[in-house]
């Protein structure tokens, strides 16, 4: 352990970590104590404790029920055999720290132990603690540095545009933070697939990116939004379904894809639309969105192994008779954007936020389509007009793909080429979540894109990308880049009627480390909605991580298209791939345990699930059960788990974020269900996720069978229960806001500048919306309702917006309130906003002067200008 005396002088000199971690990290020393522990799992305790500095709440953990440990919160860190280490910790206020003092976020980190070790655990004395900054916890002095061989030397490289491809869990995402946080100086780009993996970015490198690195964190759809200048409708791939089947109505599905809509919508999105860049010759515009010619697209997918000319002529007639009143911007809002954001860069219609970067990096590039990818290329070169070209790194996995993209190698490659040079490519081999067994699951399903024509097959990532047989090095330590020492569970399990299954189901979806993932994009219609609202898609397990999956019914997903023809293959082909992808991320959710479930099943079925599974483990649903018994899991565990949920079921299924963060309101506020526990759960956390999710749900797109009333009610009382009536009344400005966006928003914004810090979760809810309010307040003066209110704190609204300049941009906009005041004979008003100009305007006061009939007055005023 470093010399306590020391104050490690490392963290106030290496200068790579700007301000102060969100919890204070306070380590004692018998969590040093670990040269006994292998590699892996001493890499594994430095990324938790960097974790730690950014919020310890977001990692998987167990509490502890006996009495005697009450408190104590305990986080795998696995070793052989299982999640065998586990590191003991307790936040600030829990009873076995509460000794400890101090009255900000605190983390205290007590020992690393045995699973089987729960003797009793006393927490010791300040003196006994070591706190740690951020620059400590990246320091090679500190702890184990936790990088790969393979990350490493993708931090190394010298080349400007970059690509990592590898497995789910590989340490993609881990890499590119990494790369921020290495940088001396500069501007970033931070893009990635959703605002929940934004939200998880941004809060990481607010803790560990330099002082002098600035960083801009956005979703795609944020990005695009901001370069369009208005909002996009966030939808996912269900609604975007359902709008399709509605735009469909009663007209009959073309014979060639009778029963195949969801394969008729894919092909749509990710061929005819998704692959078009404007320009082209080879594309059009039609109905307000941009897709490939009759004949390239006919041309296009009639090569070896495509789609019949019939099929092809079919998807062509579908979309010309959906062609009327924007119904495909409707359908596909984010392609639409797309679109619409490429032909603004190309007018050089940048914000000026933008016009500037030295690196961009892209994660989960495998989820944008062509349009969109060309879209980043585009951006990039027109940056590199006004200055120095950006470095860019992309990541991603190419057969992981969550909605169809028709993304492959060749895609970013040729994009890239053609807008800005040699693209170098680099690969992480294996998982660093997932044991061996679980690794080799993933790589047979894998081999079910030999199934799909070369076209749709994801490239880029070797064929070999598979976890090492050994990965135990000599001395019981792992070598750099290799899996996780444990070797995992696989079991297979048969019910023989849905009734029997639904039971089963019930019983699983009431433990807190185990999670059911349907193999598809929504769960089987047989399953009752109480149990298939419990059961996650594989979109909504995206960037979580359980102990143990179960997947229900793989083999007859799979099965389904093994059945079909030469030529259904050919019409299913996009969405084959994304149903491999999908199984593919449900599969490598599971840290230690894995269990594939299937119901009713054929031989065909049961053959294709067991296949996958290799030597699985035969078991019966009990004696499942009873190997995954959680009886001394806590409702401190439940609940934490639930919180950690949130933000991904938010961005994937909102109705089933709503209905957890009611059952939060009701569990932990009304009944008090965690009682003298709820220190590591404090009230105040509960209500502000629950008025967090009220506020995006309303900022965004709500669920069909949910009212704006009932929400808007519920996340005004956790608002005044969080922080009182001044939170309240901002909840209120708020939904009348975003509920009707033709009203001026400037009330509200008065109100969260007045809350301060606490009003970040509305800050971030107004994200969905944030065009739409930078608008009201530079457009605003040009409507007299709204020009009223420019007398106020103009410069504080430009400042809340982020504007630079603000003190010389609010005067041009009181000028323009004032004259369009004046011009509709609103003198009053006018002569407030006049007053609120500093220093000054006389030209304007004269205008006003003889706009109120004061001839002489605004004469003398014209002649002092």
């Amino acid at each position: 352990m470093p010399d306590q005396n020391s104050q490690l002088p490392w963290s106030r000199q290496n200068g790579c970590v700007p301000g102060n971690p969100k919890y204070r990290l306070f380590v004692h020393s018998d969590a040093w104590a670990d040269d006994k522990l292998d590699l892996a799992v001493r890499k594994r305790k430095s990324m938790v404790l960097q974790q730690f500095a950014v919020d310890p709440f977001v990692l998987v953990q167990k509490g502890c029920k006996d009495r005697a440990n009450a408190g104590w919160l305990r986080v795998p860190l696995g070793g052989r055999g299982g999640n065998q280490y586990y590191l003991w910790w307790a936040p600030q206020g829990n009873a076995p720290v509460r000794h400890l003092g101090g009255g900000e976020q605190r983390a205290y980190v007590r020992a690393v132990r045995h699973h089987d070790d729960h003797t009793p655990l006393s927490a010791g004395g300040p003196e006994d603690y070591l706190e740690l900054l951020p620059a400590d916890l990246c320091h090679p002095g500190t702890i184990v540095q936790p990088w790969t061989e393979e990350q490493e030397r993708f931090l190394a490289a010298d080349g400007d545009i970059r690509v990592l491809y590898g497995w789910p869990g590989s340490g993609k995402t881990t890499v590119l933070n990494r790369a921020v946080e290495t940088l001396h100086g500069g501007r970033v780009l931070y893009l990635t697939w959703s605002e929940q993996l934004a939200d998880r970015v941004r809060q990481r490198l607010d803790v560990f990116r330099p002082r002098d690195v600035d960083v801009e964190c956005l979703s795609f759809v944020r990005f695009v939004a901001a370069l369009c200048g208005e909002d996009v409708p966030e939808i996912d791939l269900e609604e975007s379904f359902l709008r399709f089947r509605e735009a469909m109505g009663y007209e009959r599905t073309p014979s060639a894809w009778r029963n195949l809509e969801e394969a008729l919508h894919a092909e749509i999105r990710a061929r005819l639309i998704g692959w078009a860049v404007p320009g082209e010759a080879i594309a059009q515009r039609q109905d307000g969105i941009f897709r490939l010619r009759d004949d390239a697209y006919r041309e296009r997918r009639a090569r070896k192994d495509g789609l019949s000319d019939q099929a092809a002529k079919q998807v062509l007639q579908v979309f010309q008779r959906l062609s009327e009143d924007g119904v495909w911007s409707q359908i596909f809002p984010e392609l639409a954007a797309a679109f619409r954001a490429t032909e603004a860069v190309r007018a050089g219609r940048i914000p000026d936020r933008f016009r500037s970067f030295d690196q961009i990096v892209l994660d989960e590039v495998q989820d944008l389509t062509r349009a969109e990818v060309n879209l980043v290329t585009e951006f990039a070169k027109a940056l590199s007009k006004e200055s120095e070209a950006p470095r860019l790194l992309f990541a991603g996995d190419p057969g992981q793909t969550v909605r169809p993209s028709g993304f492959d190698h060749g895609v970013l490659g040729e994009r890239v080429g053609a807008q800005l040079g040699r693209l170098d490519k680099q690969e992480l081999r294996g998982s660093l979540r997932c044991p061996p067994k679980i690794n080799a699951v993933i790589a047979q399903v894998g081999r079910f894109w030999s199934d799909l024509t070369r076209d749709l097959r994801p490239s880029g990532a070797s064929k070999d990308l598979l976890p090492t047989d050994d990965p135990i090095a000599e001395g019981g330590e792992v070598s750099a880049g290799k899996s996780q020492p444990e070797e995992g569970r696989v079991f297979a399990i048969t019910v023989p009627t849905g009734e029997e299954a639904v039971a089963f189901l019930e019983d699983l979806t009431g433990l807190t480390r185990t999670k059911v993932i349907v193999a598809s994009a929504r769960p089987p219609e047989w399953l009752p909605p109480h149990v298939r609202d419990a059961v996650l898609t594989p979109a909504e397990a995206k960037g979580l991580e359980y102990e143990a999956v179960v997947v229900l019914d793989p083999g007859k997903s799979l099965a389904r298209f093994r059945s079909f023809s030469k030529e259904e293959w050919r019409l299913n082909e996009e969405q084959s791939r994304t149903l491999i992808d999908q199984l593919r991320v449900a599969i490598s959710r599971a840290s230690d345990c894995l269990a594939f479930l299937d119901v009713d099943a054929s031989e065909e079925e049961l053959s294709v699930s067991c296949g996958l599974l290799s030597d699985p483990e035969q078991i019966e649903p009990e004696a499942f059960l009873a190997e995954r018994d959680e009886s001394e899991s806590s409702d401190e565990e439940r609940v934490l788990a639930m919180l950690r949920e949130l933000p991904q079921h938010l961005a994937a299924r909102p109705m089933r974020a709503w209905r957890n963060a009611r059952w939060l309101l009701r569990r932990v506020v009304d009944e008090n269900v965690l009682g003298e526990e709820g220190a590591s759960v404090p009230r105040s956390r509960v209500l502000r996720e629950v008025l967090s999710v009220g506020l995006r749900l309303l900022a965004g797109v709500l669920p069909r069978n949910l009212m704006a009333e009932e929400v808007v009610e519920t996340a005004r009382r956790a608002a005044l229960e969080w922080l009182g009536q001044p939170a309240a009344e901002a909840g209120d400005l708020f939904a009348e806001w975003v509920l009707e966006p033709s009203r001026p928003p400037y009330p509200l914004i008065d109100a969260l500048l007045r809350l301060g810090p606490e009003s970040d979760a509305f800050r971030a809810a107004l994200g969905a919306r944030w065009q739409t309010l930078t608008s009201a307040v530079t457009d605003g003066p040009r409507k007299a309702s709204f020009a009223v209110y420019y007398s106020g704190p103009v410069e504080d609204w430009l400042g809340y917006l982020g504007r630079p300049n603000s003190k010389e941009d609010a005067n041009r906009l009181r000028r323009a309130a004032a004259r369009t005041l004046i011009a509709q004979g609103e003198l009053k008003a006018a002569a407030e906003v006049c007053e609120a100009i500093r220093p000054t305007d006389r030209r304007l006061q004269a205008e006003l002067d003889e706009a109120r009939g004061a001839f002489e007055r605004a004469a003398e005023r014209f002649e002092q200008i």
